[in-house]
């Protein structure tokens, strides 16, 4: 058992800095929003964010906000991440799992 704790660990480095990620470009749009909500001290409810969206998006990007098909073929609430020069959305995101995203990234700004 002593030989077992004195070998080398196979397990891969702990990262230096946890937080630091890249992300899609829904997800950034997400964090932009909700930096410059904060930044502006305006609401950061998911719902407020939810509609600021279409106001933080890069040349060339549309948001949509309509009902999407799910996994199990039901229609729920989601967002649409589109280009200029595609015919299908990018991104989809579920509004539920839209919710959960900005709250990892408030707790996220809280750590900056």
């Amino acid at each position: 058992v002593s030989e077992l704790k004195r070998g080398q660990s196979r397990k891969a480095a702990r990262p230096s800095s946890p937080y630091k990620k890249e992300y899609n470009e829904l997800d950034a749009l997400i964090l932009r929003t909700l930096q410059k909500r904060v930044k502006n001290n305006e609401p950061t409810t998911w719902n407020f964010v939810l509609r600021a969206l279409r106001e933080n998006t890069s040349k060339g990007q549309t948001v949509e906000i309509r009902d999407v098909p799910t996994k199990n073929d039901t229609m729920e609430p989601g967002i649409l991440l589109y280009v200029e020069g595609y015919s299908d959305p990018i991104h989809k995101l579920l509004q539920s799992t839209f919710q959960k995203k900005l709250s990892q990234f408030r707790k996220l700004l809280l750590l900056e």
